[in-house]
C-alpha cells in the first residue's frame, strides 16, 4: 500500500495547479496584479493629459467665487498682492460701493520683518489715498494677522461691534474660495453680511495658470492651502480618518481570505 501511494504522487504532480511550487504561483499572481496596476496608472495619466485643456482651467475657475459688487458699509482689503487689491478697493469706494471705511489688517507673518510689514501697510494706505480715498476712511484693524484664518478672526471681532453692518472682502481671484470658507466659519450666523470681490492677477489667470511659472506656483500653493484648511479647520480630518479605517478593515479582511484560499489551491 505504501508503494501505491508513492506511485500516485507523480500523477498528482502533473495536475494543472501543481505544476508550480506554491511560492511560484503566489509570485505569478503578484506579478499579474502589479502589471494591472501599472497599466491602470498609465491609462489614468494618459486620460489626464488628453483632457488637461478642460480640467486645468476648470480647477482654476473653481477657486474663484467672487461676486458682482454690491453696496456695503465697509470694505476689507486682505493683506498681500498690494499691487492690485488696494486699486480695486479704491475703485469700489469711488463708485459708491463702500459707504463708510476701508479696513486693512496688520500683517505679522513669521517670515516677514516688522519694518517690511509696516511698509506694506503704509504702501496700501498711500495707494488708497492717492486714488481718492480720504485718509480718515482708511482704518487698520487691531490684531496681528499671520494667515487668512487670523484675518477672518479679526473681521469677526470687528463685525461683532457693528451687528447690522455689511462688508465687502477684496482679495485675489484665486484666493476667494478659501477666504469665503474661512470667513463663513468665523462669522457663523452672520456670514451672509460678507460679500467677496475678485481681483484679477497680472500675467496669468484661471485659463492659463499652469503655463506661467508664477501662475503655476501661485495656484498650486492655493490648492494645497485649501486642502490644508479643510483638514485643519473643517471636517476633512474626520472624513480621511473614516476612509483610512474602512480601507484598513477591508485590507485585513481581504488578506485573511487570501491566506485561507492559497493553501487550499496549492495542496
Amino acid at each position: 500500500m505504501d508503494v501505491g501511494r508513492v506511485r500516485k504522487q507523480p500523477a498528482a504532480a502533473d495536475g494543472p495547479l501543481s505544476r508550480r511550487a506554491p511560492g511560484g504561483w503566489i509570485a505569478a499572481c503578484w506579478r499579474r496584479r502589479w502589471l494591472r496596476r501599472i497599466f491602470a496608472a498609465a491609462a489614468i495619466i494618459a486620460v489626464l493629459y488628453v483632457t488637461s485643456s478642460w480640467w486645468l482651467p476648470a480647477a482654476g475657475r473653481w477657486l474663484d467665487v467672487g461676486e458682482t459688487p454690491r453696496i456695503s458699509d465697509y470694505c476689507l482689503v486682505l493683506s498681500g498682492d498690494y499691487e492690485s487689491r488696494p486699486f480695486v478697493a479704491a475703485a469700489l469706494y469711488r463708485r459708491g460701493f463702500v459707504r463708510s471705511q476701508i479696513w486693512l489688517t496688520h500683517t505679522a507673518m513669521a517670515d516677514t520683518a516688522p519694518a517690511e510689514a509696516e511698509d506694506s501697510n503704509n504702501r496700501a494706505k498711500r495707494i488708497l489715498t492717492v486714488l481718492g480715498v480720504p485718509p480718515a476712511r482708511v482704518v487698520e484693524l487691531p490684531g496681528d494677522c499671520a494667515s487668512t484664518f487670523d484675518e477672518a478672526a479679526v473681521l469677526a471681532r470687528t463685525m461683532a461691534e457693528h451687528p447690522t453692518a455689511t462688508v465687502t472682502v477684496v482679495t485675489s481671484n484665486y484666493h476667494t474660495r478659501r477666504t469665503r470658507w474661512v470667513i463663513r466659519r468665523a462669522l457663523g450666523s452672520s456670514a451672509d453680511r460678507a460679500r467677496y470681490v475678485s481681483v484679477p492677477t497680472d500675467y496669468f489667470d484661471a485659463d492659463c495658470w499652469w503655463k506661467v511659472e508664477e501662475g503655476f506656483t501661485t495656484y498650486t500653493k492655493e490648492f494645497s492651502k485649501t486642502v490644508f484648511y479643510f483638514l485643519r479647520y473643517g471636517w476633512g480630518g474626520v472624513w480621511i480618518a473614516l476612509f483610512v479605517s474602512v480601507a484598513a478593515i477591508g485590507w485585513v479582511v481581504r488578506r485573511r481570505r487570501r491566506r485561507a484560499i492559497i493553501p487550499a489551491i496549492t495542496q
